[in-house]
């Protein structure tokens, strides 16, 4: 469920994270919880995140399960719309609860829109449209590097 959350984005250096938008407001983050499940024996490789939704007037958070496996297409996807300065890159969680689509034009203004959904079966929906500097993208792309980095050590 959608809470109000008070206190600024404290992205704590414990656990990993990624986000979207600006550090302290209009902003969408994705704190990792625990590890990820095994995909050879659980089908897929699971692992819940902590959404923190700082946009316009609206604050909140939720739980969510997501896969790693998404976050890095979403990876994939974002590094040459970066490096072109031009281009599409979304993320979408499986159950629909979670979803960011990035826009750049080719002057390296970012459109980041999406929506939040606070039970995948029948819940609400709170759409977003952050706008931003692409130089802000390569922070989202050196997170999602890092997090992903910090699960490698762990299944060794």
């Amino acid at each position: 469920m959608l809470q109000q959350h008070t206190d600024t984005f404290a992205s704590t250096d414990e656990l990993p994270f990624f986000s979207v938008g600006y550090t302290d407001k209009e902003r969408v983050e994705v704190q990792l919880l625990g590890t990820p499940a095994d995909p050879a024996s659980e089908g897929y490789d699971w692992i819940k995140g902590l959404v923190r939704v700082d946009v316009g007037a609206f604050k909140g958070e939720l739980e969510i399960s997501l896969c790693l496996s998404d976050l890095v297409r979403f990876k994939e996807q974002l590094e040459p719309v970066y490096e072109k300065l031009e281009g599409v890159a979304e993320f979408k969680t499986i159950e629909d609860q979670l979803a960011i689509r990035i826009e750049v034009d080719k002057l390296g203004h970012v459109q980041a829109s999406g929506y939040v959904v606070d039970d995948f079966v029948c819940g609400n929906k709170l759409h977003f449209n952050i706008s931003y500097d692409q130089t802000l993208l390569w922070h989202t792309i050196s997170e999602i590097d890092k997090a992903l980095f910090e699960f490698s050590q762990t299944r060794r």
